[in-house]
């Protein structure tokens, strides 16, 4: 471990291995929980893909593909490949242990929240109430 605080009263991790980064959610409600959850999870790795696709389209969609001496295009292409890489890391589903438990991934965290029932959902948001009794949300 590097680094352990918070920002803006978020709890902060930073670690040497593996790099990544995870959001814990708090949910208030049960009112489309699962699809807005899932939807959550899939903001990193949807923002990665959509680079990728943004990234081929500007260097011509098929002509993407094809290597050529232009250091700009190398260079787009590499960013374009490692967006796409780590997507498909972060859709693969994964859990990962913190010190206060395991919480899952990306992948696993889109698989969850669309297979969780109502009653976890109510059970998560009343614990939720229940911790932001004891230490308010600033």
């Amino acid at each position: 471990m590097i680094y352990e605080g918070q920002l803006l009263g978020a709890p902060l991790e930073i670690r040497r291995f593996p790099i990544e980064g995870f959001v814990q959610i708090a949910p208030l409600s049960t009112t489309g929980a699962r699809w807005k959850h899932a939807l959550i999870y899939f903001a990193g790795p949807g923002i990665e893909l959509l680079l990728f696709i943004v990234i081929v389209l500007a260097l011509g969609g098929a002509d993407f593909f094809v290597i050529e001496d232009d250091y700009l295009k190398l260079a787009l292409q590499s960013l374009a490949y490692a967006a796409l890489v780590g997507a498909v890391m972060n859709l693969i589903p994964l859990g990962i242990v913190t010190h206060e438990g395991e919480t899952p991934n990306d992948g696993m965290g889109i698989i969850r929240s669309l297979l969780s029932s109502d009653k976890d959902y109510q059970q998560w948001v009343d614990q939720t109430r229940l911790a932001n009794q004891h230490h308010p949300i600033d």
